[in-house]
Formats: C-alpha cells, sequence, structure tokens
C-alpha cells in the first residue's frame, strides 16, 4: 500500500511557469574548490534518522562562495520554493529557480522506488534525486540537517564531499497529537509540523474531538466550539473556562502548511465513546438526553452517542465538513473505551439490536462503527480505528492501530487488513521516562514476532501517541516529546541498528533543537532507584544514568533534617526509628532540566515480615513482589512509581507472620491509594485480627469506608490506623474487602474494581 500523493496548491502551479527560468546568485563567505576523491564509508553521518549508505571524504564537495542556482523539474516546484526559503531563512542562503544546469538539482527518477532518495555532492555540484516528491523532499531534510548541524554559525561557506543512499522501512510514520485534554494553539501545531518533516516523518494522527473538549469549527453544529471546545478549569477555584478551537481557516493554514512537509494530517473524530464534549453542545446525542458538562477531569466517561438516526445524520454532516478540510486519504474515527453503560439502560438501544439482531452491546458498536465506514468508503475515504474496532463484521479496508499490545494489530494483518503499531509498551510518550525512556523506544520494531513475509507487508509503519491529560502547556509538551520522537524517527526509518551511534549523533541535535526553542527532556531518567530492606535496616543506592551527572539529596525524619550531600556513589541508610522521607534532586551538571524526587518510608517492627495472600496481586503493580507490603518503601501519588500492589475485582486476605521474638503489638496502619478515573477505590473495610497459631483469629478492630469517599475525584492516599492495648500475635490478618464492580454511577459501571495497598506498618 502507498500513499495517495498529495493535493498541491493549485495557485502555486499557475505561478511555476511565470518564474521557474529566473536565476540569482548567492554569495557567502569562502571555501576554495576542490578535486573529487575516494568516498569512504562514514556511519557516522550525523544524520537522523541514519541513513542506509552514507559514503564521505574529507575534500569539499560544495562550495557556496561564488553563488548557488537551483534547478528542478516542474513537478518540484514546492520542494524547490521550500529549499529556497529554508536556506534564506536559517542560513542567509538565497536560492532562485533556474532552467539552466546548475550546482543543485532536484529531480523525479522514475525508475527508482517511490521511496527512496539518492544526494551526491561532489565537484561542486549537489544533486538530490527521488522516486517520488516525497523521497526528494526527505532528501532536502537530509541536505538541512548536514547545513544546520555540522556547522555552528548561522552561515555555512562549505559541505564536504559525499553519496548518500536512503529508504524508509516503514512508510507510515507518524505522531498523535492530543490538542482536547489540553489546548495547544496553531503556533505549536506548526513547530511541531516542522520538526516532524526535520525527522522525515511523514504522519500527524490530529486528535481534534474527546470527552474533555471539541477542537474544531464545524458550521452545521456551532454549539460544537460554543459549548464543547470550553470546560470549567479545575485548576482554579473561580470557576473560569478553559479551552479554545481551530477555525476552518487555522486549519486550512494548517493543512497546506503541512501538504508543502509531506506531511499527511489524519483527523481524528472520536465515536461512539470519548464523545462527551460533542453531547454536552447537544444533549440529543445521548440517550437519555440530559444536559451535561464538559468533562474537566480524565478518565473514560458513560456519556457515549446513541445509536439513533439524528446521530448518523450529526456525524455525516461532521464528517463532511471534516473531509472538505482535509484531503488526506485517511479518517480516524476512534472507537475505543466505549463504555456500554448508556446503551444497556437505553430502550431505544435495546429495541434496535433486536430490530438487527445484534446479541450485545459489543455487537451494537460493529454496527455503529461499520455504518459509519460505509459512509466514509462512499465518501473515497479510508477509516482507521483503535483496535477495539476489530471485528469479523469490520470492513476489509478498515486500518487497525494497535495500542493494547502488537496483538491487535498481529490479528488484523492474520486476518488480511493493513496495520499501524503504537503499543503502550513503547509508543506512549505521556508516559514517564522510567517507563519508557529514549533508548526503549530506539529499540522498537513495529513488526510483532512469527509474522510471514505477507503480514509483514500490512504493517503500515508506527505512531507514537502524544496524550496531553498531564500536559497542560509547551514546555511540558516539549520535554515529553523530545528527545525520544527522535529515537522513534530512527525506529519507525527502521536502521535503529546503534544506540550508542545514535546517541554520538543526537548531541549536535541538540544545538538545533535549542536554535527551534525546543525545551526537550533528559534521555532517560537521571537517576534509578534501588532499595534494600534486610532485618539489618533499609538503604537505598542511587545510580546516575545522565552522561554529566550531579545529584544532590538530603534525608528528614521526625527529629532530624539532614543538610544537603552530594552523591558519591554511596550507599544511603535509612533511620530506624519510623517515618523518615529522602529528597533527591539529580541532572546534568550544565542542565536546568533536573529531577527531583521524594521517597518515603517507614521502618517498622514487622519489617521483612512474610506475608501469604488469600489471592494473587496483579503482575503490573506488584510493589516489588511478596515482601512488598512490609519492606518499609511507602508508594507515592504515582500509583505507577513500583511501590503499590494492586489487586482486581478480588476480596483480600493478608496472613503477616512476627518476624520478631517480641510477640507484643498495638498500632496497625496501612496506605489505599483512591483514584476512581482509574477505577482504583477505597476498600468498602478492613478488618485486621491476630492469632496464635495462624489459624483460629481474634478480631482487633475494623473500618469501613462512607459511602461518599467512594465519590471523590482527584488523587490520593488514605491511611486508615488502628491503635489498641499491646496484645501478643504471632500473626496479623488483614481483611480487604473491595466494593468488587465499579459502582452504577460511575462512567465505567460493572467493571472490576482496583484496589491498591502499600505498607502495612505495625509496631
Amino acid at each position: 500500500m502507498t500513499f495517495s500523493p498529495m493535493k498541491r496548491n493549485i495557485y502555486r502551479y499557475s505561478l511555476m511557469n511565470m518564474i521557474a527560468g529566473v536565476a540569482i546568485f548567492m554569495s557567502v563567505s569562502g571555501c576554495d574548490n576542490s578535486n573529487s576523491s575516494e568516498l569512504n564509508q562514514n556511519p557516522n553521518s550525523i544524520i537522523i534518522p541514519q541513513p542506509t549508505s552514507f559514503l564521505s571524504s574529507s575534500e569539499v564537495g560544495i562550495s557556496f562562495e561564488n553563488g548557488v542556482k537551483i534547478t528542478g523539474g516542474d513537478s518540484l516546484f514546492s520542494e524547490i520554493n521550500y529549499l529556497q526559503q529554508l536556506l534564506k531563512e536559517e542560513h542567509h542562503i538565497s536560492l532562485e529557480i533556474s532552467k539552466v544546469s546548475s550546482l543543485i538539482t532536484l529531480e523525479v527518477l522514475g525508475n527508482m522506488p517511490q521511496n527512496s532518495h539518492q544526494i551526491s555532492c561532489k565537484n561542486q555540484e549537489l544533486k538530490i534525486y527521488g522516486g517520488s516528491p516525497e523521497a526528494v523532499f526527505n532528501g532536502i531534510q537530509s541536505f538541512h540537517q548536514l547545513l544546520v548541524l555540522k556547522n555552528k554559525a548561522s552561515e555555512i561557506s562549505s559541505l564536504s564531499e559525499f553519496e548518500l543512499t536512503d529508504t524508509p522501512k516503514f512508510e507510515w510514520r507518524g505522531m498523535l497529537l492530543d490538542v482536547c485534554r489540553h489546548y495547544f494553539p496553531k503556533e505549536v501545531v506548526l513547530k511541531y509540523i516542522d520538526l516532524l518533516a526535520f525527522y522525515k516523518m511523514n504522519v500527524l494522527h490530529w486528535h481534534i474531538t474527546e470527552d474533555q473538549a471539541w477542537r474544531i469549527a464545524i458550521d452545521a453544529y456551532p454549539k460544537l466550539t460554543e459549548i464543547g471546545a470550553w470546560r470549567e478549569d479545575a485548576s482554579t477555584e473561580n470557576g473560569a473556562l478553559y479551552g479554545g478551537f481551530y477555525s476552518k481557516e487555522d486549519i486550512r493554514e494548517i493543512v497546506e502548511y503541512a501538504a508543502e512537509r509531506h506531511i499527511q494530517i489524519v483527523p481524528e473524530i472520536e465515536m461512539p465513546g470519548h464523545s462527551s464534549a460533542a453531547v454536552s453542545a447537544y444533549p440529543e446525542l445521548g440517550c437519555n438526553g440530559e444536559q451535561i458538562s464538559v468533562p474537566n477531569d480524565w478518565g473514560v466517561f458513560k456519556d457515549i452517542y446513541c445509536p439513533t438516526e439524528y446521530t448518523f445524520e450529526f456525524l455525516e454532516t461532521v464528517l463532511g465538513e471534516v473531509m472538505e478540510l482535509f484531503p488526506s486519504d485517511y479518517v480516524h474515527i476512534g472507537g475505543d473505551e466505549a463504555p456500554k453503560t448508556r446503551w444497556e439502560e437505553s430502550a431505544f438501544c435495546q429495541n434496535l439490536m433486536k430490530t438487527e439482531g445484534l446479541n450485545d452491546c459489543e455487537e451494537l458498536q460493529s454496527y455503529f462503527i461499520n455504518r459509519m465506514a460505509e459512509y466514509l468508503e462512499k465518501n473515497g475515504k479510508t477509516i482507521i480505528g483503535w483496535d477495539e474496532i476489530l471485528n469479523d463484521e469490520l470492513t476489509e479496508t478498515a486500518i487497525i492501530q494497535s495500542w493494547r499490545g502488537m496483538d491487535g494489530g498481529k490479528k488484523a494483518v492474520s486476518e488480511g487488513r493493513n496495520a499501524i503499531m503504537s503499543p503502550t509498551s513503547h509508543c506512549y510518550l505521556d508516559y514517564s521516562l522510567k517507563a519508557i525512556d529514549t533508548e526503549k523506544i530506539y529499540g522498537f520494531d513495529p513488526i510483532p514476532p512469527n509474522c510471514t513475509a505477507e503480514e509483514e507487508a500490512r504493517i503500515l509503519g508506527a505512531e507514537c501517541n502524544m496524550w496531553t491529560e498531564h500536559v497542560p502547556d509547551e514546555k511540558t509538551l516539549d520535554s515529553k516529546v523530545f528527545p525520544r520522537l527522535i529515537a522513534a524517527s530512527e525506529a519507525f526509518w527502521g536502521t535503529n541498528t546503534d544506540y550508542n551511534s545514535f546517541l554520538s549523533r543526537l548531541d549536535a541535535h541538540y544545538r538545533y533543537l535549542d536554535k527551534r526553542g525546543v525545551l526537550y527532556g533528559n534521555e532517560t531518567v537521571a537517576i534509578s532507584i534501588e532499595t534494600k530492606t534486610d532485618k539489618n535496616g533499609i538503604t537505598v543506592q542511587l545510580t546516575e544514568n545522565l552522561r554529566d551527572p550531579e545529584t544532590i539529596y538530603s534525608m528528614s525524619s521526625a527529629n532530624t533534617i539532614q543538610k544537603e550531600n552530594t552523591f558519591t556513589g554511596n550507599l544511603i541508610e535509612i533511620p530506624k526509628n519510623g517515618p523518615s522521607q529522602l529528597n533527591i534532586s539529580s541532572g546534568e551538571k550544565s542542565a536546568e532540566n533536573r529531577e527531583d524526587l521524594l521517597l518515603s518510608f517507614n521502618h517498622h517492627a514487622w519489617l521483612t515480615a512474610s506475608t501469604d495472600y488469600s489471592v494473587p496481586y496483579s503482575d503490573y503493580y506488584t510493589a516489588g513482589g511478596e515482601d512488598g507490603l512490609t519492606d518499609g518503601v511507602l508508594g507515592s501519588l504515582d500509583f505507577r512509581d513500583g511501590h503499590w500492589q494492586g489487586f482486581f475485582g478480588d476480596d483480600i486476605d493478608l496472613v503477616i507472620e512476627n518476624p520478631n521474638a517480641d510477640k507484643a503489638i498495638s498500632s496497625v496502619s496501612m496506605n489505599f491509594y483512591r483514584y476512581i478515573n482509574s477505577w482504583i477505590f477505597p476498600p468498602e473495610s478492613v478488618v485486621i485480627s491476630v492469632s496464635a497459631d495462624g489459624k483460629i483469629f481474634t478480631e482487633l478492630d475494623a473500618y469501613s469506608y462512607a459511602e461518599e469517599e467512594m465519590h471523590i475525584r482527584g488523587q490520593d492516599i488514605l491511611s486508615p490506623s488502628f491503635s489498641f492495648s499491646p496484645v501478643s500475635a504471632n500473626y496479623l490478618k488483614v481483611n480487604i474487602k473491595n466494593i468488587g464492580k465499579v459502582p452504577h454511577w460511575h462512567e465505567a459501571s460493572s467493571e472490576p474494581a482496583w484496589v491498591f495497598l502499600d505498607e502495612i506498618i505495625i509496631n
């Protein structure tokens, strides 16, 4: 499968014949001409993505001192114009178009593979050939990188001889930008288009509708942006509105700007779920017709489109206007995370299922998706959807974007469909560096194991996804995306074979990012932390991961606060007197970008006690294993920090054996995590009991959480504590009753509820 050529601006073509014959010269600082010499393979080309082949010598290949002329075929007018602007603005070099043989030549060659390009720089000539205008444009970016990265000054006088041959492995090399959870103005989108082009990425997946916002102006439904583009700002106390949207003029400008850089913008109009903003603007789109507010929190919400004729007419009208704005052959329709609560409660939906012979609400979603797919196909568009839409009835032309691992994409290609890979394991830029750092993305292969050659051919490529729930501004966006996106560009190009070589080339690219005002983050976590708990206490070993690191730390406890210390590789001992905190600040010596960490501990009497579990904890949330609840290391407000144990839908009985000769205890406490947006609820109740033999237990105390505690949004830690007269105990049992199912009022009602538990502190 290949992309259809992007539509060109007709006006630009009309100008081409008027100015194609104009030629001028420009002068910059000088350099002597040199004769051609033997070229040698150079694995360190400084170009990212790493080219397939790069040969170079130390001799001058082209000098700019006597002026530069450019020539190219009529089909490359847009690329010539782009190169002219680029060199003039970034290097103070003026290029003009000439029909005469000249020093810089751009040409499409019909005998080359469509996505391949070649560059030859020798004997005062630079030639960029490609199998298509897009391939020539990628060659321009290789040339651009050599100009901008090999010279620290803004002006350049020459380039050495080189020959470059390059072909990407994957034709779909994209990034998703979510502008709904947080809004980013047009200028930021344009900036990211330039950055994508610089790294030869060719798809911007633009996530422009969501629960939290509708960001695209639709003439037929003005309330979508009058109401749906704005929400009450949860970060303020005065009820201020937060939001914004893109006018049609904005979108046309962005689409044209991207097309000139051979970046295809694929709009995503979410359906049937993630549609609360639209339902808030037009309540009749929902199943109960009730007025709702645009959500100002994160999660999955149960107010989704009702599959009525009104809804389908609405979506067809919306998509009609979307298709007028976006020339892409593709429209992404989402299809993920659609709770069925409203459909299950709806008499209309139940009757529709009977009429259409549908067995359940999952088949009703398939009916919904297929109906919209048919409409788009009639209008010459191919649908893309998240892997939840994959089913036997799905149109054969639908493309599956696999995010819940690689299995969805693997299943799609095994059935003869095309797929795009975006697994959370490697491609989610909103995840922390602890979960996905630059090296992990660099090592990503979009081809799953055990694919046949035919299946491999159906994997179009990959995307990095930048969801912005916790990305409120451009600075945070930049630090999340870069430098990880640069690593992704080489992985998606298919030349990601040597991470150390990549790092050596990446150093030069930071200068370019600085020049573009990109506030990039670190390549990996500044510091790795390993805790060890044994009968002698708790120790912490830090490992600095940056290239020129500096780490400062201090310890505080109930009685003392240590002064700041510079880490020199030493083992840090945690105080043996109850609760304490370790403050760490780490980063590059010369950089402002630092990571600040706070680790909490509690050295209690039953440290290292063994624990017997009635049900297993989740493989994803282990707190380090079976000793995780008595290791003295406390979890933070990040429930993915590795110090929480998660239990999904089950009640939990924990039996803990006293490790001490002194059997008396007088207090028990523990920590529970609450974040109901992620289905993490307080337990219904907690009961503690003691035993001499581990078989017969006597209840000491109990605590129940009130119903209102289950409704509280936000992320926090609950710490029930039990105190009593000293009692002898060889064993302590903690019975934790899970609420079982997510409550009916919740957007994920009827799903199993999580309980997240941390340290059980016994004294």
